[in-house]
């Protein structure tokens, strides 16, 4: 086999003025001032760099195919340096590099190469190349305002960035091809990946999108804390949940859908059984009856087409109903699978699910439009559909939701038209949705009526501020841990 050449990142920071320093083990990582995200990997001598390649042309040739883990190559790699180390010449400059040369040969071994350091930071949510020849670019949780951070991740040439997506995706999936040039799979950790290779669909090269998932639990809490739901809303949510309500999340790319289902579901009867489907493992519900589920191949990118030989979207929610669901929580959608979800609405299970849309009306016309073709009298079932997107105040970026929306049958319309009423409404000047009274919304909402009924709740008005003080009561307590937010959800249930 040819030798192998070293990609190494190690950009000076003398010139820049750094906001941010740590460390991912061995690399030091510095956030700048002006959106930059630069990684500082070990330094290596020529002689190290040498015993490097040497390795990695012996250990890579023996290396078993299941080897997946650092844990599982680490015990080979320190025999392969203490034979090395014996034959040098210069023991002791050697052992000292030692560590740095262990850690490129775990990196570009069984790691994830040039983009290794940005896989295991957990502060960045996204990882994004468009061109081999441009800077990797990243979304860092504590870094919103810049939207994208510009690494000093290059590579070298096509070759390389190609090389990198095929070793991948021959891992963990199929690896892309000419006649198929989209891969779409995620790894053992949740990591969803997304490439193209090949100049058949991209004629600039290889592209690739890495979606990492949260590592926080966020709850209804957070959402309360950081002033995403008021407690009127909050309550009208939990009131729809109990309802068996059927929810749309809509949003753009990344605008916290996902994150805001795991959150509002922290707040719903903890006595239920969840039945979750998805593409990537980002569901998170908390409470003890949850039937995860995952499809084997990724409907939602690569469509369901040859629905006899996977188990995607459609096949999952056509199984959810042998479960007997209490709800059924559907990760995205994205196309025809969703006829699935809205079969499982019919029979009367409570559903939510995310969706791209820019307003609730552009979500009503993708579903009811081709290639979706969702018929009017199966729309009819949806119960609320809530906005949330990224907005700016000031010099800040923040998720907020804009609009929770009803849509509503227009009556003796023989086209099956609906109009959407706008319950809560995002309100830039105060910074929260409104309205802010419980007199108000039981104005306006057309869904608490059936609700009261449906739930035999005597006074709507004084059973939503019940709901409020208790989710008032987490909020001033701090009860921030999921089991403690579900103790007192539950004291709700034993009140009535």
């Amino acid at each position: 086999m040819d030798s192998f050449k070293i990609s190494r990142f190690d950009t000076d920071v003398t010139n820049y003025k750094i906001t941010l320093q740590y460390n991912i083990g061995l690399v030091k990582i510095y956030i700048t001032d002006d959106g930059h995200y630069i990684a500082q990997e070990p330094k290596l001598s020529v002689d190290a760099e040498k015993i490097w390649s040497e390795l990695m042309v012996s250990i890579h040739d023996s290396l078993p195919h299941d080897i997946s883990s650092h844990t599982e190559i680490i015990p080979m790699l320190k025999k392969a340096l203490e034979e090395e180390s014996r034959k040098s010449n210069n023991f002791e400059k050697w052992v000292k590099e030692k560590e740095a040369i262990e850690y490129y040969l775990t990196r570009d071994l069984v790691g994830y190469s040039e983009i290794d350091v940005l896989i295991r930071d957990k502060n960045i949510e996204d990882i994004l190349g468009v061109r081999w020849d441009k800077p990797i670019t990243i979304v860092h949780n504590k870094f919103h305002k810049f939207i994208l951070l510009k690494t000093n991740i290059i590579f070298n040439s096509e070759k390389q960035m190609s090389k990198l997506i095929q070793r991948i995706s021959q891992k963990y999936s199929e690896p892309p091809t000419e006649i198929s040039p989209i891969t779409s799979f995620t790894n053992e950790n949740n990591v969803r990946f997304s490439f193209t290779d090949f100049k058949t669909i991209t004629p600039d090269g290889p592209t690739l999108s890495i979606r990492k998932p949260s590592i926080n639990s966020i709850t209804i809490y957070h959402l309360l804390k950081d002033g995403i739901l008021t407690t009127l809303s909050a309550a009208y949510l939990w009131v729809m949940m109990d309802l068996k309500g059927f929810g749309i999340i809509i949003g753009a790319p990344s605008a916290g859908k996902t994150t805001l289902i795991n959150a509002i579901f922290t707040m719903s009867n903890p006595n239920w059984h969840y039945f979750t489907i998805e593409d990537a493992l980002e569901l998170k519900l908390m409470q003890e009856n949850v039937s995860r589920h995952q499809t084997d191949s990724n409907s939602s990118i690569q469509g369901e087409g040859k629905r006899n030989s996977s188990h995607g979207i459609f096949d999952l929610c056509r199984l959810s109903l042998r479960f007997r669901p209490d709800f059924v929580v559907v990760g995205e959608v994205l196309g025809q699978e969703a006829e699935g979800l809205f079969q499982v609405a019919a029979m009367g299970s409570g559903c939510v699910s995310s969706f791209h849309a820019s307003d609730p009306e552009d979500a009503l016309t993708r579903l009811e439009s081709p290639p979706i073709n969702i018929s009017k009298t199966q729309t009819s079932l949806i119960t609320y559909i809530l906005h949330i997107s990224w907005i700016t105040r000031g010099n800040t970026r923040q998720r907020r939701i804009l609009k929770i929306t009803e849509p509503t049958q227009i009556p003796n319309d023989p086209n099956l038209q609906k109009k959407l009423k706008n319950v809560f409404k995002y309100k830039p000047e105060l910074d929260k949705l409104i309205p802010d009274t419980v007199e108000e919304l039981i104005r306006k909402s057309e869904k608490l009526k059936p609700a009261q009924i449906k739930l035999g709740i005597a006074d709507m008005g004084k059973d939503l501020k019940t709901r409020m003080s208790i989710l008032q009561k987490i909020l001033d307590e701090d009860i921030s841990d999921p089991e403690k937010i579900s103790k007192e959800i539950f004291k709700y249930y034993e009140i009535k």
